[in-house]
């Protein structure tokens, strides 16, 4: 059980809104159970009268903020448009930096928001060091297993890290853990749905300039999709976090629908093969679908577990 961060900020009233801009529903279950421990703490009793009676999204869109975001996006483009103003093989610098950026970049939109430690910080940026690092010096041969693998994973250990840059100081809560999960699968529809739009975008536009016989299909994508595809995960985590205010439940209402419906397809399909007598130790494809189809159902679990909210009583062991 984590120590409640809301008794640490009583003194200072400025932490405790960063603790709610950074987490509005964190802050809200933290203040619950510190006011039944403290009801006579006058500035807690301020906090809930202000939450009951401004709990409304405000959805105007701050200028500044997507300002400050035009800066983050035109690094992490600049950083995709190494090999071609360096001349480096695209081959070799995309399956190892691509992902990267973007996680980088992330990790840098909430650092920039100014609610980690000088520890934290320090820790993600020894982090990053020492994912990118070695990925200067991996050898180019992608037949070797152990290159596949390490370039296959560093993404994974950069997304430990963009949780811990989003968590912040509250790493070690388990309400802050699961928020980060949340905000994952709702970034995550924000970003299909974006790639929805901006395919849309790229086909009408390809056709219109197609209809004039002039050709800037190569200039588009070197460019304009270059810079939209690594500036949606940007501007997605925007939306969720400070236009919807993290009160987004897209992904969580999908899990709830979708997470029946696999598990009667698994139990189904397990049932089918037992009949058939199938062995499933016997075909690498058929362990890779399956290992797919259950990592799926362990996905919308979990995001159904995080869509019960605060009044939900749950364990993770």
């Amino acid at each position: 059980m984590s120590k409640n961060p809301l008794y640490d900020a009583l003194a200072d009233p400025g932490q405790l809104e960063k603790l709610y801009e950074l987490d509005p529903k964190l802050f809200r279950s933290n203040l619950t159970e510190a006011l039944e421990s403290n009801p006579d703490v006058a500035l807690l009793n301020f906090w809930k009268i202000r939450l009951e009676h401004g709990s409304g999204i405000d959805n105007r869109v701050s200028i500044k903020e997507l300002l400050n975001l035009l800066p983050i996006c035109a690094v992490a483009f600049l950083a995709l448009r190494i090999p071609v103003l360096m001349s480096i093989q695209p081959e070799w610098y995309f399956p190892r930096f691509g992902p990267l950026v973007v996680f980088v970049s992330l990790i840098f939109y909430f650092l920039k928001k100014g609610h980690a430690s000088k520890k934290i910080t320090f820790g993600l940026s020894a982090g990053v060091l020492s994912v990118v690092l070695p990925m200067l010096f991996l050898p180019s041969d992608y037949e070797s297993s152990s290159i596949l693998m390490a370039i296959i994973h560093a993404p994974l250990v950069m997304w430990v890290l963009l949780g811990l840059s989003f968590t912040g100081d509250n790493w070690r809560s388990d309400g802050a853990r699961l928020n980060f999960i949340r905000a994952n699968g709702e970034v995550f529809i924000y970003l299909v749905l974006m790639g929805l739009g901006g395919g849309v975008l790229t086909a009408i536009t390809l056709s219109l300039f197609e209809l004039i016989n002039f050709d800037v299909s190569l200039w588009y994508f070197n460019n304009v999709v270059l810079g939209g595809v690594v500036s949606a995960p940007i501007f997605a985590t925007y939306i969720y976090i400070d236009y919807m205010k993290s009160n987004g439940r897209i992904a969580s209402n999908l899990a709830n629908i979708f997470t029946p419906l696999f598990l009667v397809t698994s139990v189904v399909y397990l049932v089918v093969i037992a009949m058939q007598q199938v062995s499933p130790f016997t075909n690498r494809d058929f362990l890779i679908v399956f290992n797919g189809l259950l990592l799926v159902v362990l996905g919308m679990t979990i995001f159904s577990i995080c869509g019960r909210g605060g009044k939900s009583s749950f364990t993770l062991v």
